[in-house]
């Protein structure tokens, strides 16, 4: 931490499947948004506070790397079952970031009533999941950045539900 010693955490939420014309503005804009805050709070470390999807989180969480900023990165669920939901490519890639040293990794239990063996989740086990990561997000974060297009997908967990549970 800096000389203050206060921790300043930002999580963000937003959309898998940014439109590529959008990824560079996007991404000039969480420059803009973390380093606004750095500057505001020159001696308070500021951590970002990630999900770690493909998408918005990701590129958040590159961002402030790249700024030299630590990341928190919450999974909604042990790695041995997170993996499964991400296909291959994106996999190794998050795999990469994961072992990072400036990357702390926090995993999300799974409840008490979920068994060890996958195949034996009920339907509708993972939604209850990610609805849970969006609720420690929510309560782990200071401020919350959303890159939103203004839909709700009414997917629990998403990124509509997580801001309007957020406001």
């Amino acid at each position: 931490m800096n000389n203050n010693g206060v921790n300043f955490r930002i999580c963000v939420t937003g959309h898998r499947d940014i439109h590529p014309d959008n990824i560079g503005l996007a991404k000039q804009q969480m420059k803009h948004c973390l380093q606004n805050l750095r500057e505001m709070m020159p001696n308070t470390e500021i951590t970002v506070i990630s999900g770690m999807a493909d998408g918005a989180d990701r590129l958040f969480a590159n961002m402030a790397l790249e700024l030299g900023m630590p990341v928190q990165a919450v999974l909604p669920m042990p790695w041995q079952y997170y993996k499964n939901d991400i296909e291959s490519g994106s996999r190794k890639e998050l795999e990469g970031l994961l072992e990072r040293e400036d990357i702390e990794v926090v995993e999300l239990p799974l409840p008490a009533d979920l068994d060890e063996k996958e195949e034996n989740w009920p339907d509708g086990a993972r939604d209850k999941l990610y609805g849970a990561l969006a609720k420690d997000l929510r309560t782990r974060a200071a401020i919350l950045v959303a890159l939103w297009d203004g839909s709700f997908n009414q997917l629990t967990g998403g990124t509509g539900d997580t801001l309007a549970a957020y406001l």
